[in-house]
């Protein structure tokens, strides 16, 4: 099975089966809602590819699942629209470089294309945005360890010293929580004492900057803290 999933939302649910059919006959891991609030019960960030399928209210729905995107850390996944001749006027001016288009009725051979196009953006921004491999990158946060810098979504974020290692300490080791005394001995090794306030105090400021990442930045009681994908 290939590694990349796609998630197609409309509401013609032949042609989403068609266009689900295609593409898991070529490999590809395929889920279908037929509403926006299914979507929202997805877990977005899983999908590499966003398919959305514009038969009817597809302006309100691209609107929506952008906002869904934010809300779930996901802004950067691209979009493959599905349109009839004549919309794309409609569209054009909320699309960006990570969107691509095919136009109904479509066959085998125009969605592999498109899909191949799409898959080679982000094969490239996976590639500059790991800064020859030095940096980490959650979808659109990006940590530079060579600069030191930390963006969210090309905005550069301001931390101080400790933050920045907090944030690499978390993202190096996604999904593991660290006690009070594991941080200390990581973050503050050079500094004889260090209270459990400042700690706490560094991750809240922390949270707080990282904007739709906050809820990434975790705290377990009785465990610790961790980043949780």
């Amino acid at each position: 099975m290939n590694p990349y999933r796609f998630l197609i939302i409309g509401d013609n649910e032949s042609d989403c089966i068609s266009l689900q059919q295609m593409l898991f006959f070529q490999g590809y891991f395929v889920d279908i809602v037929l509403t926006v609030n299914q979507a929202f019960e997805k877990n977005i960030v899983s999908y590499n590819i966003l398919v959305i399928d514009t038969i009817s209210n597809g302006l309100e729905l691209y609107r929506m699942i952008k906002q869904m995107q934010l809300s779930k850390g996901a802004i950067n996944i691209p979009i493959l629209f599905v349109l009839k001749n004549g919309q794309e006027n409609k569209y054009v001016s909320v699309m960006d470089k990570h969107n691509e288009v095919i136009y109904k009725p479509f066959d085998n051979q125009a969605v592999t294309k498109k899909v191949t196009q799409l898959i080679a953006s982000i094969s490239e921004r996976q590639t500059s945005e790991s800064d020859n491999n030095t940096s980490l990158v959650y979808h659109s946060l990006i940590l530079s360890i060579a600069s030191k810098k930390v963006m969210i979504d090309e905005q550069a974020i301001r931390l101080t010293k400790k933050e920045f290692e907090l944030l690499k300490l978390f993202m190096e080791n996604r999904n593991h929580l660290f006690s009070r005394k594991e941080i200390i001995a990581r973050v503050w090794s050079s500094e004889s004492s260090v209270s459990d306030r400042a700690i706490d105090v560094n991750i809240a400021r922390l949270r707080d900057k990282l904007g739709i990442y906050k809820g990434n930045i975790v705290t377990r009681l009785g465990f610790g803290y961790g980043f949780e994908e």
